[in-house]
């Protein structure tokens, strides 16, 4: 397994420089807290961030893209951590305006539910995406159809279900719809979800709508903003994130964040993160849980090639 390992990552390194359309990204961290927040036994923890008190290996994420035939590309994102290796994403993808995806991969709604990791403003993602959707958030097998104007973005998308946090009755029932706006100052989104669930015992219908805006209309301050609502079978919840990132220069940002979720969890964040250049960055995060918990993030990420996300 190692072999083959070590041959994939010879061969990335070597034709990296020769072929845009090839991307890797490396994450390290040292993380400090009070208390563990991941059991060992978490059935849910094997791709979390920053699991582990001191040093922290999170990932290796290398993203192929490539033009099958004129208006088709495949594109593939993969994981690698020292436990296992995932087929993060995996799709191809039609069109210019109009466009066909089909394959497994990251759900449009929302806002950050599409971003990968490493283009986060922060170190994790907020907590009602966590009790929603779990750590990766919304990534299923599907098909998506959409349209791109440039002014506005809206879809909608037939998914598996598998969504075990929300859904989990993995039919091809999952339905979603988005629309989002690109204006000059302001990017309102909205999202409506609609899919069966399976849980122990028991079945029944999942309906949730997101709604949010990124505004940058102040001059190196930008402000973003979601709102979850869920009824998951006459269970209600909701949860929201509202931060404010400010860009002293394109090399240094600093942000403040607050996330909550109905369950009674929220969370305190503030980061500073320094841009050593367009493939290096550092950022230190501290974040206080409502369990009266302390954490330290220092995070280094690396990536070769050009960023297609």
């Amino acid at each position: 397994m190692h072999f083959y390992i070590f041959i994939l990552f010879f061969s990335i390194f070597s034709y990296v420089k020769a072929f845009e359309n090839i991307n890797f990204i490396f994450d390290f961290s040292y993380v400090g807290r009070d208390k563990d927040i991941y059991s060992v036994d978490d059935e849910h923890s094997d791709f979390m961030m920053n699991k582990d008190k001191g040093f922290n290996l999170n990932y290796g994420e290398l993203s192929i893209s490539y033009p099958v035939e004129k208006g088709i590309k495949l594109k593939g994102v993969f994981h690698l951590t020292e436990e296992s290796f995932e087929i993060g994403e995996l799709y191809f993808f039609t069109g210019d305006t109009f466009r066909l995806k089909g394959g497994k991969f990251r759900s449009s709604v929302g806002i950050l539910n599409e971003r990968h990791q490493h283009e986060w403003e922060f170190s994790d993602i907020p907590v009602f995406y966590q009790s929603f959707f779990g750590y990766h958030a919304l990534t299923e097998k599907g098909i998506q159809v959409s349209y791109h104007h440039k002014y506005i973005i809206s879809g909608f998308e037939i998914l598996q279900g598998e969504n075990e946090y929300s859904f989990g009755k993995g039919k091809g029932d999952l339905f979603t719809f988005f629309v989002k706006g690109n204006l000059p100052y302001i990017k309102p989104v909205f999202s409506y979800l609609d899919g069966g669930f399976r849980e122990d015992q028991s079945s029944g219908r999942t309906r949730m709508i997101f709604t949010g805006a990124e505004i940058s209309s102040f001059k190196n301050v930008r402000f973003q903003g979601e709102y979850a609502y869920r009824i998951k079978e006459g269970d209600k919840s909701s949860g929201y994130y509202i931060q404010m990132v400010y860009s002293a220069e394109k090399a240094v940002e600093t942000g403040l964040r607050y996330g909550y979720v109905e369950n009674g969890e929220y969370r305190y964040s503030g980061m500073i993160t320094f841009r050593f250049s367009e493939y290096i960055k550092l950022r230190a995060q501290y974040n206080y849980y409502r369990s009266q918990i302390n954490e330290f993030i220092l995070e280094l990420t690396f990536k070769t090639g050009e960023d297609e996300h």
